[in-house]
Formats: C-alpha cells, sequence, structure tokens
C-alpha cells in the first residue's frame, strides 16, 4: 500500500485527495493541529488497510490450499473408487502419520501419475 499520504491544499485538490494511498487531506491553512490530527488518522487508516490486505492475502491462500485438498479428493474419488468421506479421511491420515500438511499430500497426489493411484 506505501507511504500514508495526507493531501494539504484546497478544495480543487478534491481529485487528488480521493487516490489510492491518500489517508487524509487538510483544506485551507495547514496548521500544526490539523496536521497532527490529520497524520495520526492517516497512519491508523493505513493500519487498517495494512491488517485487512495480509487477512485477504491469508484467506487467499487458505483458498488456494482448500481447492488443493479438495481436487485432490476428487482424483482419489475417481481413479480409486472411493467416496468423498473416505478420499478426505485418507488425505487426513496421510498427513498425521507422515507429519505433513494435507495440502502437501494433496498436492502429491495431484502429481503422480493417475495410472499409479488407481
Amino acid at each position: 500500500l506505501g507511504v500514508p499520504t495526507v493531501v494539504v491544499g484546497s478544495r480543487e485538490h478534491t481529485p487528488e485527495a480521493s487516490t489510492p494511498g491518500v489517508f487524509g487531506w487538510v483544506v485551507g491553512p495547514a496548521t500544526g493541529g490539523a496536521m497532527r490530527a490529520s497524520i495520526a488518522v492517516a497512519m491508523a487508516r493505513s493500519g487498517e488497510a495494512l491488517d485487512a490486505s495480509a487477512r485477504v492475502e491469508k484467506l487467499e491462500h487458505t483458498l488456494v490450499e482448500r481447492r488443493l485438498i479438495e481436487q485432490a479428493k476428487w482424483r482419489l474419488v475417481s481413479t480409486r473408487g472411493m467416496t468423498e468421506s473416505e478420499a478426505h479421511s485418507m488425505i487426513q491420515q496421510s498427513a498425521r502419520s507422515a507429519r505433513r500438511r494435507a495440502v502437501d499430500v494433496a498436492q502429491e497426489i495431484l502429481d503422480a501419475d493417475p495410472a499409479a493411484l488407481g
């Protein structure tokens, strides 16, 4: 997200104040108190935006991992004739017994030759 920015200017600077990264806007004379308050708000909003961005990134990563597990599950269903529940249990048990993450086991299943799974 970059450095939080505070725009100091007149009402004509409205377009600049709405650009990404701008977290504050001081109109008229920029007194010390107005600047301190605007900078404090900008820093707080920037922190919130960074936190939200980190949460979104983590959720996207989790979604990718869940998709891999789902794909591996359905690969097992189609190649071994398992039920979805059995395939899920197999991935979980394999991960636990090898002290690995389920997504790593799932990736291994997806990387394997489908004929080898059957």
